[in-house]
């Protein structure tokens, strides 16, 4: 029931009917977070709307203050619901707590209950319509009679499906569920409506095109079928129609590729000069000839394969299992191959059966497989596993195992990654594993074997260490190139994000901007990561004299997989860094450093801070790669000095080592490393500085508790969070900072239970989780780059750490002093071949916190 009052425009809802005047506004997708049941959403932004049955309407930030203001005096005398499809009677899916403007838009904190939980993640309600009116009026009269007006006010809001748009161009909607009002879609929505739209087209003709091309038709005729379907896919949004549409033309076109003529046909399929009747008639011609062909090509293969099974039958010495095996080749026979090829194709899976007789023979007499395989064979697999288990088994007893040291992972919880590099390792090292297993399985000498080299499965077990706990590698993209040698390819998305031109409006005959998003490939080289052991007796632990010291075998795999996961965790790191600093660095060209170094000084720093860290590529001969990146020059008296090496084989004279990149202290040493005092009143320094970052003093100030100086720290956080979301259009997923850092967070004023900010929290051992919802790391390796003071924002899988050959032992030395005198131990080396890299392109999903002391520094 409802009635209205016209001299002042009131209207009296006894019902859950909308008030007139009421305007619906379609915002952007909802998301529900199913862990705390809260989800902020986006009500509309300020701007003008435009609809062609009720005119324009303008939403302005005076009118969201209105909002918000009416919210929160309960004008509407009531909580503020969310329903179903704007059905109150069905119930409520969630209730709107807070109400906030964020750079132009209305968004709200909202509470999901069960319902609404589940219409948005199952039952496809993914899109919010807030109810909005523009002068709400009360239905009670004040002490005054006068029913009193609000202004724009908030009266509730409705779940909905993806609602039925037309011509997007012109935002026209229909709705039914909307009921009769004035309906306005956010521009956001619409833009994303409208991509799906073109996405649709864009794949629909690119499926076409690729089914052109197995077609005998002219260029003409190609480029005139592909006109044809995209002129007749302008204003078609169902999917369904558009494919249907597609196939119809398909149809046509293979007609036109069987009946050989060269001429292109004017088609229309609305009209003209192919009716109806004819696309049905040419459409059953097709299927009949398809039919027909289809039926054709199956005997001709047919034939073929029984050319190809025969040839193997007759074939001499081959077990039956090996001849099912190479049957299974089959599948790669074609109607085009001619009898020649077909019998060629058996005449080398012969050969291959035979290879595998002999390596099935040998593996029987106990030498494993022939060398040369391509690829790790089922059998070759399965003597890994087998190997892998006999050694856990005897590693779960250690004491190693016991106080956490190894964690000896199950094969199903091993990052794929950790399992394709063993996989390589297992495939050139298959004889010598096969032959361990024989040991350990008792089929050898009692758990006892020669002592000329490191076992293998010490250097296996290493691997699946160093790769199952290196944590690291979650935020980073991890490859194999098995098949590199110098160089390895890193694929990579280059998005720009210009605007396109002219927003996308594009008139008759007009050219069509191309989106620039594209997929690419950028050239990495590859680099020998070696490293050397002195390696005790104990963990030979394959001896001549005596049984297997398991307790110094797992001892010597913690260390060595430790020390492998710091390196190669360290390199990740400090590359992060680099690249972070040097997406828009400044540069400093000789900078004065006399004022330093005048009354003698080991130690100076630079005026602006973080130092880039300066980069030269090499080859793996150690040559230099194009010129230096970022170079720092430090000029003393005219003369250049160079970085100190730490080789021990430099001249006498002066070096240079940046102390800290954070804060951009240097130190100036002898050839041995020793500082040495410097007089001189001519000293230039030439650098990169970091711009792609945002700096917080930790010296807090007079009458300030450093916990609530400390949310400045968090602050700075998500103020670069925005920039690299609104400037950059990247979505950073992680933090990456020391423990010591971790800690100071946590310290924060807003981690305080009754005062923490959604997505900012700490785990159940007070470390912290997460800031302005990023999940927060630690780096777990010594003397990075990033210090104590640095905090690093990025996106997943922007740089990329590529294995071209598995880490592996050298065999055992004697192992010598530094004067090549014999020391009665062993010594070996381990070299990994990979490479680090991210394209420059993607430099700008990193970003960073430097938290320093000003007065320290």
């Amino acid at each position: 029931m409802r009635k209205s009052h016209l001299s002042t425009s009131i209207v009296l809802a006894l019902s859950s009917t909308d008030p007139e005047g009421v305007i619906h506004l379609i915002s952007d997708q909802v998301r529900v977070d199913t862990g705390t049941k809260r989800s902020v959403v986006t009500i509309t932004r300020t701007g003008k709307f435009y609809d062609p049955r009720y005119g324009e309407f303008e939403l302005t930030q005076q009118m969201f203050d209105s909002i918000i203001k009416n919210f929160n005096d309960n004008v509407f005398g009531q909580e503020i619901n969310i329903d179903i499809a704007h059905k109150p009677e069905d119930g409520a899916g969630a209730v709107v707590k807070r109400l906030f403007t964020d750079r132009g838009r209305l968004r709200a904190e909202v509470a999901w209950y069960e319902l609404g939980v589940n219409k948005v993640t199952k039952d496809g309600f993914k899109y919010l319509s807030a109810e909005i009116h523009p002068n709400y009026v009360s239905n009670e009269a004040g002490t005054d009679g006068q029913y009193q007006q609000y202004g724009p006010t908030l009266l509730g809001a409705g779940l909905v499906t993806r609602p039925c748009i037309k011509n997007l161009d012109k935002i026209e909607l229909s709705e039914a569920f909307l009921h009769d009002c004035p309906t306005y879609l956010s521009e956001s929505l619409a833009s994303k409506f409208s991509e799906e739209r073109q996405t649709m087209w864009k794949q629909i003709i690119e499926l076409f095109e690729k089914q052109l091309k197995g077609l005998k038709l002219s260029e003409k005729q190609h480029s005139a079928l592909v006109k044809l379907l995209t002129d007749s896919l302008n204003g078609v949004s169902d999917e369904a129609q558009a494919k249907a549409l597609s196939e119809q033309i398909s149809g046509v076109a293979k007609q036109l590729s069987e009946s050989g003529v060269p001429d292109t046909p004017v088609i229309h399929l609305n009209g003209g000069g192919l009716s109806q009747d004819d696309v049905i008639r040419i459409l059953g011609e097709q299927a009949e000839a398809t039919e027909k062909a289809r039926q054709e090509a199956a005997t001709k293969l047919a034939e073929k394969v029984k050319l190809f099974t025969d040839a193997i039958d007759k074939a001499e010495g081959l077990s039956d299992e090996v001849k099912k095996e190479l049957k299974e080749t089959s599948e790669l026979i074609s109607t085009e191959m001619s009898d020649e090829q077909v019998t060629k194709l058996a005449e080398n899976q012969i050969a291959h059966g035979n290879q595998k007789m002999v390596s099935v023979q040998l593996s029987g007499l106990g030498f494993g497989s022939v060398a040369g395989s391509l690829a790790q064979t089922p059998d070759q697999q399965r003597e890994s596993l087998q190997l892998q288990e006999q050694i856990h088994t005897n590693l779960r007893h250690t004491n190693t195992y016991a106080l956490g040291q190894l964690r000896l992972s199950e094969e199903k919880d091993l990052p794929v990654f950790a399992q394709q590099v063993l996989a390589e390792f297992d495939r050139l090292h298959h004889r010598r594993i096969h032959a361990e297993r024989m040991v350990l399985s008792g089929q050898g000498s009692a758990n006892v074997i020669s002592d000329t080299d490191l076992p293998v499965s010490v250097q296996r077990e290493v691997i699946r260490e160093a790769l199952s706990d290196l944590n690291v590698l979650q935020l980073v993209q991890t490859l194999t190139d098995f098949s590199a040698t110098a160089t390895t390819q890193i694929p990579y998305e280059n998005r720009d994000v210009s605007a396109v031109l002219g927003d996308g409006i594009v008139f008759e005959y007009g050219a069509i901007p191309k989106v620039k998003n594209s997929q690419r490939m950028d050239l990495a080289y590859v680099l020998p990561m070696k490293i050397a052991f002195e390696v005790s007796n104990e963990l030979m632990h394959f001896s001549k004299s005596s049984v297997i010291n398991w307790d110094a075998w797992g001892r010597n795999v913690a260390t060595a997989s430790r020390i492998i996961k710091e390196l190669i965790a360290r390199r990740l790191l400090n590359t992060m860094q680099r690249v972070a600093d040097s997406f828009l660095a400044g540069k400093m060209v000789d900078e004065d450093l006399a004022s330093q170094l005048q009354g003698g000084a080991s130690t100076f720093k630079s005026a602006q801070f973080p130092v880039v860290a300066q980069y030269q590529q090499f080859d793996l001969q150690g040559n230099t790669i194009g010129t230096v990146e970022n170079p720092i020059v430090l000029k003393i008296g005219g003369t250049e000095v160079k970085p100190f090496d730490g080789s021990g084989k430099q001249a006498a004279g002066t070096y240079y080592v940046v102390n800290s990149y954070n804060l951009g202290k240097f130190v100036l040493v002898d050839q041995s490393g020793t500082p040495k005092v410097v007089t001189t009143s001519d000293a230039k320094l030439s650098y990169s500085y970091a711009t792609n970052i945002q700096k917080v003093d930790s010296d807090v100030p007079n009458g300030t508790t450093p916990e609530k100086h400390y949310n400045k720290l968090i602050q700075a956080i998500g103020r670069r969070k925005a920039i690299m979301k609104d400037d950059r259009f990247i979505t950073p997923d992680f933090l990456l900072m020391s423990n010591t850092l971790n800690d100071t967070c946590t310290n924060a004023e807003q981690f305080v239970a009754s005062m923490r900010r959604d997505g900012s929290k700490t785990n159940a051992q007070g470390d912290l989780e997460a800031v302005k919802s990023l999940p927060a790391y630690a780096t777990n390796a010594p003397a990075t780059h990033l210090g104590d003071e640095r905090i690093l924002m990025g996106q997943r899988g922007a740089l990329t750490y590529t294995i071209v050959k598995p880490y592996t032992l050298s065999e055992m030395q004697e192992a010598r002093d530094e004067n090549g005198q014999l020391k009665g131990g062993k010594e070996a080396y381990g070299e990994e071949y990979n490479a680090i890299h991210c394209p420059v392109p993607i430099r700008n999903r990193f970003t960073s916190v430097l938290f320093y002391s000003a007065s320290g520094r």
